[in-house]
């Protein structure tokens, strides 16, 4: 059954070296390609050396280069205090890059008849996504439930549904969603390394 799922990760970062939230859909992706489930991963190009040094030659992993508003917002937010640009120039980066990412992810979904899209930083439930309207469900880790949130796109759920078993909840993060789950009675073998 999880041969038919399609995962595509899309992430700020996807690193080891940059910790926390960024270690997350490296892991991710490392678990769900040693699991045979076909995925894809979709980040800035700041992680790009360490991706290839881990993954030479993968052709499912995709970059979002640094634009002109990118450097912009860094530079401004780079004389701010942390918890300051966080909250304000760091926040429009990050919608930024998810602008970027949402076209290719549009297209990468189509190509590939991806089944679901992962977005699992940042891993707050209250910041909004710009990814949703994708063609595939939008996944999301969260803090605010006991697994992870998915909202339907335009296609269904049933190959996330054959494997994991589903129960409705609400979540402020996708508020355009016409219908939120929540991977409740998720098998933690599923995204837990085993080795």
């Amino acid at each position: 059954m999880t041969a038919e799922l399609r995962v595509l990760i899309s992430a700020e970062h996807a690193s080891a070296r940059l910790g926390g939230e960024a270690a997350l859909p490296l892991h991710y992706f490392r678990v769900m390609r040693r699991r045979g489930i076909a995925v894809w991963l979709v980040t800035h190009a700041r992680t790009r050396d360490e991706l290839a040094a881990l993954y030479p030659c993968d052709h499912r992993i995709f970059y979002i280069e640094d634009t002109v508003m990118h450097r912009v917002l860094w530079r401004i937010g780079s004389w701010l205090p942390d918890a300051i640009s966080y909250f304000t120039t760091g926040f429009l980066l990050r919608l930024l890059t998810q602008l970027s990412q949402r076209r290719l992810i549009r297209h990468l979904v189509a190509e590939h008849t991806i089944s679901v899209v992962h977005q699992p930083m940042p891993v707050s439930p209250r910041e909004p996504s710009m990814l949703f309207g994708l063609g595939a469900p939008v996944g999301a880790t969260a803090q605010d439930a006991s697994g992870v949130h998915v909202h339907r796109g335009d296609q269904g759920l049933s190959a996330m549904a054959d494997v994991l078993e589903l129960a409705p909840t609400q979540s402020p993060r996708h508020g355009c969603a016409v219908n939120v789950f929540a991977f409740d009675g998720l098998d933690p073998g599923l995204l837990v390394d085993r080795q």
